[in-house]
C-alpha cells in the first residue's frame, strides 16, 4: 500500500511518495498542506527545504470530516465539535452543544452546514448559527451533506433523505413512505441532480430528485 497519483489522460495511476510521517486525511493544495493523523493525534505537515514541519493540531480528538473553502479557510468536523482554521489559529465555531461532526457542506449562499450524528443539522452563515429539526425527536442523527452540481442541497439522515428548500428555508423529507427501503440514509453522494444513497436495509438507493417517488415528501418546517 502506499500513494498513487491518477493520470486521468492515460487512464492510469502512478505510485509516488509524499513527504508526510502519518497517515494522510486531506491535502489542501492551495496551501501545499498536509493533514494527517495518527489513531486520535491530528496533525498539520508542510515541506520546507526538502524537511517536513510537523505541527499537532490536536490530541484526544476523533477528526471525521474536513472541508476547504474559497476563502483558504480549513472547517474541521471532530467528535468534540466544530472547528475553523484560519491565519494559523484555530477557533471553535457553533454552539458547544454542536459534537460528533461526521459533515460539512458549503451551499452556493455561502451558508456552512453541519451534520452530527448527535444533534442533528445545523447552518452557520453571516456569523449566525441555526438548528434545523429533522422532524422526529427520537431521531436526530445527520449523517452526511452534499451539494449538487445545480446548487441543490441533500441530507442524510436517521429521519430519511431531506432536500433543502431556500426560498423557505425548510426541508422535504422522504421516507419509506416515499419509496425508501429505509429511513436511516447512511451516506449520500450526487451526480447530475441524481442522489445516490446507501440505507440502512439495501445496499443503494436511487432518487432522481423527486421524479419517481410514489407520493409526495412530507414537509418539516426549521
Amino acid at each position: 500500500m502506499g500513494f498513487f497519483s491518477l493520470d486521468t489522460f492515460h487512464g492510469s495511476f502512478h505510485s509516488i511518495t509524499l513527504p508526510i510521517r502519518h497517515h494522510l486525511v486531506a491535502y489542501d493544495s492551495l496551501n501545499s498542506t498536509f493533514w494527517t493523523r495518527e489513531q486520535n493525534t491530528f496533525f498539520r505537515e508542510r515541506e520546507d527545504h526538502g524537511l517536513t514541519k510537523v505541527d499537532t493540531v490536536f490530541k484526544d480528538v476523533m477528526v471525521n470530516q474536513i472541508l476547504f473553502d474559497a476563502q483558504s479557510n480549513t472547517w474541521v468536523g471532530s467528535e468534540n465539535g466544530l472547528y475553523k482554521y484560519s491565519s494559523n489559529d484555530f477557533e471553535r465555531c457553533g454552539s458547544r452543544k454542536l459534537k460528533s461532526v461526521m459533515g460539512i457542506e458549503k451551499d452556493a449562499s455561502g451558508a456552512t452546514w453541519i451534520a452530527s450524528t448527535a444533534n442533528g443539522l445545523w447552518k452557520i452563515r453571516k456569523g449566525k448559527i441555526k438548528m434545523y429539526r429533522l422532524g422526529d425527536k427520537r431521531e436526530s442523527a445527520v449523517f452526511g451533506i452534499k451539494a449538487s452540481p445545480k446548487g441543490e442541497l441533500w441530507v442524510a439522515s436517521s429521519n430519511g433523505l431531506g432536500h433543502y428548500r431556500e426560498a423557505k428555508d425548510d426541508f422535504l423529507w422522504y421516507k419509506r413512505e416515499d419509496g425508501l427501503s429505509s429511513q436511516y440514509v447512511l451516506n449520500l453522494d450526487l451526480t447530475s441532480g441524481v442522489a445516490f444513497g446507501a440505507v440502512q436495509t439495501a445496499p443503494a438507493l436511487t432518487i432522481s430528485t423527486g421524479i419517481n417517488l410514489r407520493t409526495s415528501p412530507q414537509r418539516m418546517d426549521s
